[in-house]
C-alpha cells in the first residue's frame, strides 16, 4: 500500500505540472524556455511594474521622436556604468539600436544589425517563420503581433547577474533570435560577461490580450571581437494569473 501511495502522489505531481504550463507552452517555439517561481510574501517585481505604469508609452508615441527615445535609453543605461565591465558607450549604443528595432520594426535595420553584431551576412534561404516563408513582409507581421505594445523607457535599468539568479515571482520566457544570427555565444557559458537591460513593458499574453511586466535584453561581451552582442531576450510576467505569455519576438 505504501508503494501504491507513492505512485499516486507522483502521478498527481506530474498532472499538476502539466496543467500549470499548458497555457504557456503552445505559444513557444523550440528556441524558448519558460521558468516558474513560487510567489513570495512580497512582490518587488510587481511593485516595480506598478510604479512604472504612468511612464508606459505606446510605440507610436515613441516613434514620433526617435532621436529623443534613443537618447533616453542610452542615458538610462549609462547611469549604471558600474555594472558594465567593458566599453560602456558601445553597449549603450548597441542596446539602444536593438531596442529601437522593437519600437519601430524594420527588416532592413534587422539585417544591418545582424551584420554588425555577427560580422557576417545572414542567409534566409529555406528559413521559415512558423509555417510561413521567411520574407520581409512576414517578418514585419510577426513583429507587429509578438512585440511589446508599450514601453517605459524612462525606467530602463541594468540588472546584475546575481539579481537575475534570484528569479521572479511569476513566469519567465527566454528566447534567442529565431535563427541565432547575432552570435554563436552560448548564454550558459561559464565566465561569460553579461549585462541585463530591463524595461517595464506591456507585452502580448494572447491575441488581443496583454500583461504588464518586463522586457529584458541580455548582452554578452564577445572578447575576441571586442564588442557587445545580444544573446537573449527575456519576458517576465510577475503576475502569471493574468494570462498566457506569447513568444518573444527575436
Amino acid at each position: 500500500m505504501t508503494r501504491l501511495r507513492y505512485i499516486l502522489v507522483a502521478l498527481l505531481i506530474v498532472v499538476a505540472g502539466f496543467l500549470m504550463v499548458r497555457n504557456v507552452l503552445p505559444h513557444l517555439s523550440a528556441q524558448q524556455q519558460v521558468f516558474t517561481a513560487p510567489p513570495a510574501a512580497n512582490e518587488p517585481a510587481a511593485q516595480r511594474v506598478e510604479s512604472a505604469s504612468g511612464d508606459l508609452r505606446d510605440l507610436a508615441d515613441l516613434r514620433r521622436d526617435p532621436e529623443g527615445t534613443r537618447s533616453t535609453i542610452k542615458s538610462r543605461i549609462l547611469e549604471s556604468r558600474a555594472l558594465i565591465p567593458h566599453a560602456q558607450e558601445q553597449l549603450a549604443e548597441a542596446a539602444a539600436a536593438r531596442i529601437m528595432l522593437y519600437i519601430d520594426p524594420d527588416f532592413d535595420e534587422y539585417v544591418r544589425q545582424i551584420v554588425a553584431f555577427s560580422g557576417r551576412e545572414p542567409d534566409f534561404t529555406g528559413r521559415r517563420l512558423q509555417a510561413l516563408d521567411f520574407t520581409p513582409e512576414n517578418w514585419k507581421a510577426f513583429a507587429d503581433v509578438l512585440g511589446p505594445k508599450r514601453l517605459a523607457i524612462t525606467k530602463v535599468r541594468l540588472r546584475s547577474r546575481d539579481e537575475m539568479r534570484l528569479g521572479t515571482n511569476g513566469l519567465t520566457s527566454r528566447s534567442r533570435d529565431v535563427h541565432r544570427f547575432y552570435s554563436r555565444l552560448d548564454p550558459g557559458q561559464a565566465n561569460l560577461r553579461v549585462v541585463h537591460i530591463e524595461i517595464p513593458a506591456t507585452l502580448p499574453a494572447a491575441p488581443n490580450e496583454y500583461y504588464d511586466g518586463f522586457l529584458v535584453f541580455v548582452f554578452a561581451w564577445d572578447a575576441p571581437r571586442e564588442r557587445w552582442v545580444p544573446i537573449q531576450t527575456i519576458a517576465e510576467n510577475p503576475k502569471p494569473q493574468t494570462g498566457n505569455m506569447m513568444q518573444i519576438w527575436f
